[in-house]
């Protein structure tokens, strides 16, 4: 048995943040994700009271986007390995016109 947490399709879970890890007073009081018709979804929300003294908890979802990531673990920041190779300036594919700072080549007749 996997000791990973797989969220299924049309389903949710929600975790408590306790309140000495909240980054602010108004940050979420649960964060957690979910899944609909394919879709990953991010979901925070709050517990709140009613006017007669009801427990509420409220929230937002969004839709996880692709280019979320999960903060990385000390070894990856430490590893050579995650760090973005630099592009090198003449790795892009040339082009057959003159660009801003290129000069076109001389062959003019006059």
């Amino acid at each position: 048995m996997s000791d990973k947490f797989e969220t299924k399709e049309g389903t949710f879970s929600l975790i408590k943040v306790d309140p000495e890890f909240k980054k602010k007073e108004n940050s979420p009081d649960f964060f957690g994700e979910a899944k609909f018709k394919g879709m990953d979804i991010r979901l925070s929300a709050w517990a709140r009271f009613t006017d007669s003294g009801k427990i509420r908890i409220a929230g937002y979802i969004e839709e996880k986007q692709i280019n979320d990531y999960q903060k990385p673990t000390e070894s990856q920041l430490n590893d050579h390995l995650m760090t973005p190779a630099m592009k090198s300036v003449h790795s892009a594919p040339q082009s057959s016109y003159p660009g801003p700072h290129e000069a076109p080549e001389d062959d003019l007749p006059f």
